[in-house]
């Protein structure tokens, strides 16, 4: 029985009359889903279910905070170190490069119960005896900026959080302390006859302090998804924190610690594949070899070293697979789409730099690289698209120069649906994203189009639009709110930010 339906089971066989006053915190929100299945198919009656939450959502359950979108808190982030440094602040395109790196630490000091005055003045400190010298040497303009950049950790810090909470938002780290500061509150006025905590690791100190508060009040109860062999053994890393807890918490039990891995008998196979697409092609013929229905089991398991592996895959996976279930997620990074979009920002970066006020040009590689997308090559449903596409390739090999005019793309891509992708923007960020609206409209179209003509088509392709669309108007939303970005190459990094966060 899998950990997930184990827990399950007992909770269905203590709480089976008073689920809807229960609540489940597990690590992420998959597993949440699997609980839920799981109850459902337990209880074969109507019932209330239980809460369920991921550990973040209870924080923010406990709080009444709402998670901050990370893109958000360094624009809010920003009007605070503007505030404070006025006309000497860095521009936003610089500043974007060390803000979230400081917010990232910001977000671990909390999430471990750091004393941040006392870890920034310590910060402060150290970096100014590293700049101390023996020869009374007097500090250079940038030794001294940097010294007054430490030392305003503390300030910028105390300001952002209050102009957070005054939102009613913040990052998981500050929600989750702020949740570890109210547990004792929150344990006393609950209406949750119980909070149960499964399959949990390691633990930051915010967390920790949430799950000894409430099951030292008697609310809570704690499974870990435990096994000997990592456990017992003191060599075995893997088991460093659980062993923490099993000695230092006073649970009267420790539910639970398995032996499978110690039991019965293990066939493994180790097979030696030259380069990663290899192993996809040999995953996929042994799933091909093995009885079918062991290969559309739900307890068949396909795991990847490497997430960019995941597609070609996909594409390895035998017809006689009927449904597959991915646990993993693609980055938005990786996709066509994005790199359709990375290829137009570099052409229109580019040709800004290199136009006049009367010609506009644009780079020979550029031209060519977001012609070579695989989204575009979508467009060329006809013959005549490809063959205006064929034909601007070959001018560009034959005349043998670097830089194109417009008018020179216009004559070759006329009347296709590929030009508006080349139509100049001035080095403005609003104009930029609404021709980027108009191009994901266009996409949309074609895709649609040929799915109806049964031609290339992939639902990959436009899920990932849709996220990037969705990020296209975010980005508009937070440039309506603040006017911080007006060029195109910072609006790239707000965008790059957005998508790897997505």
């Amino acid at each position: 029985m899998t950990f997930l339906k184990k827990v399950t089971e007992h909770i269905c066989n203590k709480y089976s009359e008073d689920l809807a006053n229960i609540c489940i915190v597990l690590p992420n929100r998959r597993a949440g889903l699997y609980i839920k299945k799981y109850i459902s198919q337990k209880m074969q009656k109507v019932i209330w279910a239980p809460s369920v939450f991921s550990v973040e959502d209870f924080a923010c359950h406990i709080t009444g905070i709402k998670v901050a979108d990370p893109v958000n808190l360094i624009f809010d982030f920003y009007s605070i170190y503007k505030n404070k440094e006025g006309e000497k602040a860095q521009p936003f395109n610089e500043f974007i490069n060390w803000a979230s790196v400081l917010l990232n630490d910001y977000n671990d000091a909390d999430l471990n119960l750091a004393d941040t005055e006392g870890l920034f003045k310590y910060l402060n400190e150290t970096k100014a005896m590293s700049l101390w010298n023996l020869e009374g040497e007097p500090l250079t303009d940038h030794e001294k900026f940097y010294l007054k950049f430490y030392n305003s950790l503390s300030n910028y810090y105390k300001d952002f959080v209050e102009l957070l909470l005054k939102k009613n938002t913040a990052y998981p780290g500050l929600i989750n302390k702020k949740a570890a500061g109210n547990i004792d509150e929150y344990a006393n006025t609950t209406n949750y006859k119980c909070v149960i905590f499964a399959g949990f690791n390691a633990l930051t100190a915010s967390e920790e302090k949430i799950i000894k508060s409430l099951l030292k009040a008697g609310k809570a109860e704690i499974f870990w998804d435990a096994e000997k062999y990592y456990v017992d053994n003191e060599i075995q890393e893997a088991g460093l924190f659980i062993r923490k807890y099993r000695k230092e918490w006073d649970l009267k039990e420790f539910n639970w610690l398995e032996d499978n891995l110690g039991k019965g008998e293990k066939n493994i196979t180790i097979t030696g594949v030259p380069l990663k697409i290899g192993q996809t092609e040999l995953a996929g013929q042994i799933l091909s070899e093995i009885d079918e229905k062991i290969a559309n089991s739900e307890n068949t398991a396909l795991v990847l070293a490497d997430e960019n592996l995941l597609i070609p895959m996909l594409y390895a996976i035998p017809e006689n697979i009927k449904h597959i279930n991915i646990t993993m997620g693609y980055p938005l990074t990786n996709s066509s789409v994005y790199n359709l979009f990375t290829n137009l920002f570099l052409l229109h970066e580019n040709s800004l730099k290199y136009s006049s006020n009367i010609v506009v040009k644009f780079y020979f590689k550029d031209i060519i690289n977001l012609l070579n997308s695989s989204i575009l090559r979508m467009f060329e449903i006809n013959d005549k698209n490809r063959s205006c596409v064929f034909k601007l390739q070959e001018y560009i090999k034959k005349s043998n120069r670097i830089f194109l005019t417009y008018d020179e793309i216009c004559l070759h891509l006329k009347d296709t649906p590929i030009l508006p992708f080349f139509e100049p923007v001035e080095n403005n960020s609003v104009a930029l994203l609404n021709k980027f609206t108009t191009l994901t409209t266009i996409i949309k179209d074609t895709l649609i189009l040929n799915k109806k003509e049964g031609l290339k088509y992939s639902e990959m392709d436009m899920e990932y639009l849709f996220n990037f669309a969705v990020i296209v108007a975010q980005t508009r939303n937070l440039l309506t709110t603040y006017n911080f970005v007006n060029d195109i190459k910072t609006l790239r990094k707000i965008i790059k930010s957005l998508v790897e966060t997505s």
